[in-house]
């Protein structure tokens, strides 16, 4: 299912009612696609329209603030985190790469580490959520033969072994009776 149709099925859940729902949806969309400034306009718009303000901001805040509503709601956001970079970094959650942002957004993020460098010496990282699809060979694939041929033979052995230990105690019970 792509961003899209996420997205309507997200409006759809926000016309029922079923705000926090079509939240979350949004922002777990954000998370999977960070570089993606279409996607968080979209949804700063229609945190907007519902009246979160200060959500908006955080959605709008790469975005160049050409439109008033939009300072203002970045400026509403960064009052409610006290101005401080360290902790609008850690609700951002930011897992894109800077480099794909606008400049302004590049900008933004810079002043933001600064900010928390500056306050509390260090800058939160975090690791993106697309996962990376390596060659993932299984401990047994890198076994030499040899290690193979001992770990078969010494499974068979206990198999065989239990297997005769079974027989052998079924085998003393009919003796004795």
């Amino acid at each position: 299912m792509g961003i899209g149709a996420k997205i309507k099925i997200a409006e759809s859940e926000l016309s029922l009612g079923a705000k926090g729902k079509a939240f979350r949806r949004l922002e777990n969309l954000t998370q999977y696609h960070p570089n993606n400034m279409e996607l968080r306009n979209q949804v700063a718009e229609i945190y907007y329209e519902s009246g979160f303000y200060d959500l908006a901001g955080k959605f709008w805040i790469f975005h160049d603030p050409k439109e008033p509503r939009i300072s203002k709601c970045v400026s509403i956001y960064e009052k409610s985190m006290n101005n401080s970079g360290f902790r609008i970094l850690n609700d951002l959650v930011f897992r894109g790469n800077k480099k794909d942002l606008p400049i302004y957004g590049q900008k933004k993020l810079e002043e933001l580490e600064e900010n928390s460098l500056a306050f509390y010496h260090s800058i939160p990282e975090f690791v993106s959520k697309l996962k990376t699809v390596e060659n993932k060979s299984t401990k047994f694939e890198k076994q030499t033969w040899k290690e193979q041929l001992s770990q078969i033979i010494l499974f068979s052995t206990i198999i065989y072994y239990s297997f005769s230990c079974r027989l052998d105690k079924y085998y003393y019970v009919a003796v004795l009776m």
